[in-house]
């Protein structure tokens, strides 16, 4: 009986040292492929976003309607937000 413990016990040590071989690759791979600098790990990804001035919602820059109102281009996320934005300025 005790010699089993032992023979699992080894077998056991055995497995986490080999894991802890091939795991310490796979950790040094990941660390090459990261960004040298911290700075560029903090830049924002993905597409730039703009604060609805009526519904306050933000909306990618791609697929905001934007209105020229008085010298300033504004971003709204569609032409009812624009057009309330519009009337109020109107009235």
């Amino acid at each position: 009986k005790m010699r089993t413990i032992l023979i699992f016990a080894l077998g056991f040590v055995l497995y986490a040292l080999v894991k802890g071989i091939f795991f310490r690759e796979k950790f040094r791979e990941a660390r090459t492929k990261a960004p040298a600098k911290k700075e560029e790990a903090r830049k924002p990804h993905g597409e730039e976003v703009v604060l609805d001035p009526v519904c306050r919602t933000y909306v990618p820059v791609s697929s905001s309607v934007i209105a020229r109102i008085n010298g300033e281009d504004l971003h709204f996320c569609s032409s009812v937000c624009r057009d309330a934005f519009a009337g109020g300025q109107k009235g």
